[in-house]
């Protein structure tokens, strides 16, 4: 066996001095080479010169650390293999493993506008997906010889390479193997710091581009900035829209057709509501006022937690844009039709919308407008204050013939589910929520607790708000939503709490709507959170700004529809007649896709129902990118 270049020099190295030289080869060479194949996603990325320097060094930084990662896989695996033709053999398939999933997220990202999940494994890899993938021979072809080429570039890494760096000593010197470990630190600690104080001072270009790469591994200062530095921003001061550039498609309000009604528009949210708290019993101020509603009765949520729930709501697009409309600095096109309309704004919240971060998407254009910092210690004493709120700002308009919209997020229904003494109306009821406490199965208690704060919520919006405005004279004129943002389960799945399941009890919320002159109806067919700004647009005689801005349609004509999704953190389920289809949405889990059915069952044949439901899960997956570059 040839001896390595440090053995030559000290015969005496052992261990990970005798794997040193080659591997260190192995690792830098398969650096460049991912910066290489990460080239791809860039042609499609359009950005200000300014800010290519941010992009490169970000990229450097992300794959530096990826391999730098790789390489301390290689140097435990050293200590299971003391062969080194066996180690040699091992690092190689290992990066070139690497490489080839690399290659294939690129790919991916050009054709779905994501990186390697669940939704685009299944859509490859169930039987018969070659029908509406259309592969072809020369794109397996083209695969395998990138295959062929990233295993060659393995082999001469290694075996050949050795002896050119024992031919080439200073190649392998050690300042050398210092400098560039060193350049590869600086690289990530430039990435990290730029993303770090980008999120902090709200900055996006030094953010927002991180999307497109692969595995990317965020670092964030505000909780430590604001705890130990005493540096608390709670708002960006010069926040302003991005220009026409970056990764979102998504066209600005601009010269479209005028609005032809000039209704008012209400939006109230109960948070946590889930679809079977409204009914005479406990919340009966609003089983009231529904007997005049449309009653959607298997309405969906457009995403588990708050932020997902509520932008899928205000944006009427799924929530796997998130990121993209954070890190571009753009409000919805609801907004900004309203704005120009002519329409007056009121936000009243007893959560702070700074996080989630809906004072940077959603209300960027109207931070003026937002009340997010309501007095009281518990939920429910801030949501007492709401209707004082609402009626200040519409009692002082200068010009109430002006119409105005109304988003108020009431907060105690959420965990730990706040309300009165007085409100103790389902007993036994816990006194506080102990999330050590909570056994699987059972939790009457907190169950009940969570119905008296759904019972307080509906007081407050079905007698105090909706009250109010009928004191005004306004119901006339006004276009009233009520709805929840997600559901919360009590393990009648299996799970707890919301973001943890695609069960009913957690993705399907009540849905009331409002129309003066509308007759009362109850509609059974599923609609979706991604409906409302359709709704909207709809109720302004503007149904043609649907398809431009939404992937939904409109509550007053909408009919059954073949799918509808809900996303979470890291999963997302697409929802049909009978069944759910969940699947994992990044890399780390995308392995994870399994179909259920309504009760939260794994189904009997889950291939067989994936390779029926494929056209539905490409379909879905198209709306996920219709409005990325």
């Amino acid at each position: 066996m040839t001896p390595s270049i440090n053995e030559r020099r000290n015969p005496r190295a052992r261990g990970p001095e005798k794997h040193r030289p080659g591997l260190l080869w192995l690792l830098a060479v398969n650096f460049f080479t991912a910066l290489v194949i990460a080239a791809g996603y860039l042609p499609h990325v359009e950005l200000p010169p300014a800010h290519w320097p941010i992009l490169a060094v970000q990229t450097a930084g992300n794959f530096g650390l990826l391999i730098l990662l790789l390489g301390l896989i290689l140097w435990l695996l050293r200590f299971a293999i003391p062969s080194q033709f066996a180690f040699k053999v091992a690092a190689a398939v290992l990066c070139g493993l690497a490489q080839i999933l690399l290659f294939a997220d690129v790919t991916i990202y050009h054709l779905f506008r994501c990186h390697i999940n669940g939704m685009v494994l299944t859509d490859i890899t169930t039987p018969g997906a070659g029908e509406s993938i259309h592969l072809g021979i020369l794109t397996v072809l083209t695969f395998l010889g990138v295959v062929a080429a990233v295993a060659a570039l393995q082999i001469l890494i290694l075996f050949p390479g050795e002896k050119f760096l024992f031919r080439h000593p200073r190649l392998g010197a050690g300042w050398l193997r210092k400098a560039a470990l060193l350049a590869v630190l600086a690289a990530i600690a430039a990435d990290k710091a730029m993303y770090a104080l980008g999120d902090l001072y709200y900055r996006p270009e030094f953010f927002k581009y991180t999307r497109i790469l692969p595995l990317y591994v965020p670092l964030t200062i505000e909780h430590f900035a604001a705890k130990h530095l005493g540096i608390y921003l709670k708002r960006s001061e010069n926040i302003s829209f991005s220009p026409e550039t970056g990764l979102l498609h998504y066209p600005p309000v601009g010269e479209l057709p005028r609005a032809k009604k000039w209704p008012n528009i209400v939006l109230f949210i109960l948070d946590s509501w889930r679809f079977d708290q409204l009914d005479p019993e406990t919340t009966p101020a609003l089983w009231e006022f529904g007997k005049k509603c449309t009653w959607f009765r298997r309405h969906f949520t457009g995403g588990i937690s708050t932020r997902y729930g509520i932008f899928s709501l205000l944006y009427g697009l799924h929530p796997t844009y998130w990121d993209v409309f954070l890190g571009e600095n753009r409000g919805t096109a609801l907004i900004d039709v309203l704005k120009r309309e002519g329409y007056d704004f009121c936000i009243v919240s007893s959560t702070k919308l700074t996080f989630p971060e809906f004072w940077k998407t959603a209300f960027i254009s109207i931070p003026e407008s937002i009340h997010d910092e309501l007095p009281g210690e518990e939920s429910w004493q801030r949501d007492e204050l709401q209707p004082g709120t609402l009626f200040k700002f519409l009692d002082d308009r200068r010009d109430k013939a002006k119409p105005f919209f109304a988003f108020l997020f009431i907060d105690s229904p959420h965990s730990p589910y706040s309300y009165p003494p007085a409100y103790e109306k389902f007993k036994p009821a816990a006194r506080n929520v102990n999330y050590l406490d909570i056994k699987k199965g059972g939790g009457i208690e907190y169950y009940n607790r969570y119905r008296n704060a759904s019972n307080f919520s509906s007081e407050r919006v079905g007698k105090d708000l909706l009250e109010g405005l009928a004191a005004r004279g306004l119901m006339d004129s006004t276009a009233v939503f009520i709805t929840g943002d997600h559901g919360e389960e009590f393990w009648e799945s299996g799970n707890w709490g919301h973001t943890s399941a695609f069960s009913l009890q957690q993705c399907s919320v009540p849905m009331l709507l409002y129309v003066p002159g509308r007759n009362p109806a109850r509609v059974s067919y599923p609609t979706s959170h991604l409906d409302f700004v359709p709704t909207v647009f709809d109720l302004l005689g503007l149904p043609g700004l649907i398809p431009e801005y939404t992937v939904g349609r409109s509550l007053l004509r909408a009919g059954p529809r073949d799918f509808w999704g809900v996303t979470g953190f890291r999963e997302a389920g697409v929802f049909m007649d009978n069944r759910v289809v969940v699947y994992g949405m990044h890399f780390r889990n995308s392995a994870d896709v399994e179909v259920r059915d309504w009760k939260y069952r794994p189904v009997a044949d889950p291939q067989a129902e994936l390779k029926k439901d494929r056209p539905i899960l490409r379909a879905f997956l198209e709306e996920q990118r219709r409005f990325l570059r």
